[in-house]
C-alpha cells in the first residue's frame, strides 16, 4: 500500500436491532488467546507506563514506535486499517489485507512490522466473529430510538465491549474503542435517564416543559450517531 494511506476514520452508518425481543445482545464466546497484544509475550510489554513513544517519521508511515521497537496501539494504526478495509467486498478483500500486511512490512523496523501483522490478524478475527453476530440483526424500522432499542445498543455495546478485550487484548482494546464506548455509554443512558425523568420534582418538570423537545432532538440525533457507529458494517471482516 503506498504510503499516502489515509488515516482519517472511516465513516460508516447502518441502524438495526436484534431480531425479535432484542433486550440482550448476543453472546459469542471465542476461545481466550494463549498470547497477543495483551499476552504475556511479543507487544504484551507494551502498557501504558510504556516508554515515551517517538513518531517513526524517517519512513513515512506516520505510525508510532515506542523506545523498545514495538508499535504503539494507537488511533492512527485504527484508522490506517479501518481505511484500507473500508467498502471492500469480497473480491477485493483478501488484496486490501495484502496491501496492508506489504506496508507494515516495508515502512516499520521488524519489531514493530510483526505487531503490525499480530494486530492486523486479530482485529480480522474479531470482525469476522462480530460480523457473524450482526448477520443476525435486521433493519431497525422508522427514525429514532425507542426505549427498547437503547436497552439493546447498550447491552451491545457491553458485549462487544468483552469480545474485543477477549480477542484483541485489554490494551488494543482499550486504546481504540474506549474514549468511543464511554461516550456512545454516556449519550445514550442520558437520553434513556431524560426520558424518564422525575416526575416529583418542580423544577426538572418547568425545564421538560420549556426546553424537553428540543434537548430531547439534541440527545436524540447524538443517541442515533452512536446507534450507527455501534452497529456500522463492516463488510471486509472475510465474509
Amino acid at each position: 500500500m503506498a504510503a499516502g494511506l489515509c488515516i482519517s476514520a472511516a465513516t460508516m452508518a447502518a441502524t438495526w436491532y436484534w431480531q425479535g425481543a432484542h433486550t440482550a445482545a448476543p453472546t459469542e464466546t471465542p476461545a481466550p488467546r494463549a498470547a497477543g497484544w495483551d499476552g504475556p509475550i511479543g507487544p504484551g510489554q507494551v502498557r501504558a507506563e510504556a516508554p515515551a513513544a517517538t513518531v517513526a517519521a524517517d519512513n513515512g508511515s506516520g505510525l508510532t514506535v515506542d523506545a523498545s521497537g514495538h508499535l504503539v496501539p494507537d488511533q492512527a494504526l485504527h484508522a490506517l486499517i479501518d481505511n484500507a478495509l473500508a467498502h471492500a467486498d469480497a473480491a477485493s478483500v483478501a488484496a486490501r489485507v495484502e496491501e496492508l500486511r506489504g506496508y507494515f512490512q516495508t515502512r516499520l523496523p521488524a519489531t514493530a512490522a510483526q505487531d503490525g501483522q499480530r494486530i492486523l490478524n486479530d482485529y480480522l478475527q474479531y470482525l469476522r466473529v462480530r460480523q457473524a453476530a450482526r448477520s443476525r440483526l435486521t433493519p431497525l424500522e422508522g427514525p429514532g430510538l425507542t426505549d427498547t432499542d437503547i436497552a439493546f445498543l447498550l447491552a451491545w455495546q457491553a458485549q462487544q465491549a468483552q469480545l474485543r478485550e477477549r480477542m484483541l487484548g485489554a490494551t488494543l482494546a482499550k486504546a481504540w474503542f474506549a474514549q468511543s464506548d464511554s461516550r456512545c455509554d454516556a449519550v445514550l443512558r442520558d437520553l434513556s435517564a431524560q426520558r424518564s425523568g422525575d416526575q416529583s420534582d418542580p423544577m426538572a418538570i418547568r425545564e421538560r416543559r420549556l426546553h424537553g423537545a428540543a434537548q430531547e432532538a439534541i440527545r436524540g440525533a447524538d443517541a442515533q450517531s452512536c446507534a450507527d457507529q455501534l452497529m456500522a458494517n463492516f463488510s471486509q471482516g472475510g465474509q
